[in-house]
Formats: structure tokens, sequence, C-alpha cells
């Protein structure tokens, strides 16, 4: 199987705004990885590619549960997915959540991470004093 065809396949269904035909590939290609709870840097894209694309479908919850998947296979370092699941967590109404996490994609990509979302996200870790005003 050649999951770097499927993972290009996926992001050209994302990019079409095909979100289930690029969550339909991207499951698919993870069951021919190890167990995703198993650290593996393909699970970590595939699971973070996932919960992009079901946050964009406001799938807030989906999300929030394939980004849990991306950070036990490896993807705590992984700015991106911390960004997807801080914001799905605000978006659910748990605050506190959805502060921490986002906090943490902030400590790994700085505010570059913010660039390209919705002002709101970094609104909200300034307000909380998380990130100075300028």
């Amino acid at each position: 199987m050649d999951l770097e065809k499927l993972a290009i396949e996926g992001d050209a269904l994302q990019e079409k705004g095909d979100l289930d035909g690029a969550i339909g590939v991207w499951t698919g290609a993870l069951r021919h990885l190890p167990d995703p709870a198993v650290e593996d840097p393909l699970s970590v894209w595939f699971l973070a590619s996932i919960g992009d694309a079901q946050f964009e479908s406001g799938r807030f919850l989906e999300a929030v549960a394939a980004t849990g998947q991306a950070l036990l296979a490896g993807g705590a370092d992984t700015g991106f997915v911390w960004l997807r699941r801080g914001q799905s967590l605000v978006e659910l109404g748990d605050l506190d959540a959805g502060v921490e996490a986002l906090t943490n994609g902030f400590m790994l990509e700085g505010e570059a991470i913010f660039e390209d979302e919705d002002p709101k996200y970094e609104a909200l870790l300034r307000e909380r004093g998380i990130i100075p005003d300028e």
C-alpha cells in the first residue's frame, strides 16, 4: 500500500472541499499502520489530518478524539495537533482545556501557529495573559 499516495489523495480531496472523502482515505490508510496508540509518525500525520478535516467540517467532538489519538501516537511535539485540539475544545465550550491545548501549540510554534486562523483563538490566549499584549 502506497501510504504517501493516500496522503496526497486525501489532501487533494480536502482542498476540493470533500472533507468526508479525505477522512475516508486517511482512515483507510490507518488500517495499514500499526495500532495508532503506538508511536508512529505516519499515524500522527493521518490522525492530525483527520482531526483537521473534522474541525473544518464542524465535527468538533470527533476532532478532539482524532487529535487525542494523534497525541498518543507521538504527536505531542506537533503544534498543529495541539492547535486543532484546542480550537475544537473551545468550540465545544471547554474553554479551560481548550486554552491549555492552544497554549501547548503556542509554546511549540510561537505566534506563527495562529497565522491563517480565526483571530479569536489567539485573542483568547491574550485575554488569559498567556500571550502578552503588544
